[in-house]
């Protein structure tokens, strides 16, 4: 402890001792250097509450049925943009509601909006490539390559030195392409090449959103950044549509399937953004790994997809390499960007 030091005397410490270097400016009159700020003391994340554990529960559900409800409008001629492009110009207005809700501001400065436009196409990859994965392979399948994100952004954080990957983590990322490769494996023969590249697409576009997302989330709210990268897609998407003459619905259940994977994806959405503002991001992303389970188990209810022991495994491996990778670290940096627990859109 320190007492008061007359003036022109450098304070003296509890052990009684100044250092030359001090003693010295202030007797010669300069000025002594000026003390770091002390580092901010890390947020304390929201308790974990029944009703925010409930809505990832909802919104789990609601993403994860939306592929299997999308299927009944394939089977009528629906292309997967299609979908697409209804479900994001259905989110928009949701976003906007949200936004007017929480008092928050819809702008952007002009840098931020370039980079939406580049944000908006990868957007409209997910929404479509996964979507299209889901009409030309197994859900499961799909599900599988789609859900191997949080590992790509795991390893893309740490190669762009946004964040570190301890050895535990680096052997989660291994373990989970080799769950995916022994999944694949199993199910060589009802591999398509248009829909396995169109899943990996989407995973990778998606990686790319969350990094952005990442990047700028100090400044601002992932809910900003996705509604402007939303308007792009949805415009891109339906001049897409304009010139391709996209097929519709032709009876109740190919509407029920179109109308209704979209407004699954939106109760998903919102569902979603609701639970991060009542139990945190690293809560909500962690809870959320139900998801790929979830629509694993609706694909073979409604669809009676085989699953297999030997693509159950890899599906194993796959769902507990993203949880570990998910998982929060006892000594994470409040300040230091970690991927795969950043909110941002999914599929």
């Amino acid at each position: 402890m320190s007492r008061p030091a007359a003036p022109g005397i450098p304070p003296v410490t509890g052990h009684g001792t100044t250092t030359a270097r001090t003693a010295t400016e202030t007797a010669a009159g300069g000025a002594r250097p000026a003390a770091r700020p002390a580092a901010r003391p890390a947020a304390t994340p929201p308790p974990l509450t029944v009703a925010g554990a409930l809505l990832v529960v909802v919104a789990t559900l609601h993403y994860a049925i939306a592929p299997s409800l999308a299927r009944f409008a394939y089977a009528e001629s629906v292309s997967p943009l299609t979908v697409a492009v209804l479900r994001m110009a259905l989110l928009i207005p949701v976003l906007l509601i949200l936004l007017r809700l929480t008092g928050r501001r819809v702008g952007l400065p002009r840098a931020r909006r370039i980079e939406a436009a580049g944000a908006g196409l990868l957007f409209l990859t997910v929404s479509a490539g996964y979507l299209t994965a889901i009409e030309r392979i197994p859900i499961n399948l799909a599900v599988l390559i789609f859900f191997t994100f949080p590992l790509i952004v795991t390893v893309a954080s740490r190669m762009l030195g946004r964040d570190v990957l301890p050895w535990d983590r680096l052997l989660a990322v291994f373990a989970g392409f080799a769950g995916l490769a022994l999944a694949l494996g199993a199910g060589l023969g009802e591999l398509d090449l248009t829909g396995t590249a169109a899943a990996f697409a989407a995973s990778l576009a998606l990686s790319g959103i969350l990094l952005w997302n990442a990047h700028h989330a100090a400044h601002h709210p992932a809910i900003v950044l996705n509604l402007h990268a939303l308007w792009v897609a949805v415009a891109v998407g339906l001049a897409i549509l304009v010139f391709s003459a996209p097929a519709l619905p032709v009876s109740a259940a190919g509407w029920g399937g179109m109308v209704g994977a979209a407004a699954a994806y939106v109760v998903a959405f919102t569902c979603f953004f609701s639970a991060i503002a009542m139990i945190g991001a690293v809560r909500t992303v962690v809870l959320a790994n139900l998801e790929p389970l979830w629509a694993i188990l609706f694909a073979a209810w409604l669809w009676s997809e085989p699953l297999g022991a030997v693509r159950l495994a890899g599906a194993g491996l796959v769902l507990a390499a993203v949880v570990w990778v998910s998982r929060p670290r006892r000594r994470q940096s409040a300040t230091r960007e970690s991927g795969p627990a950043t909110p941002g859109p999914r599929q």
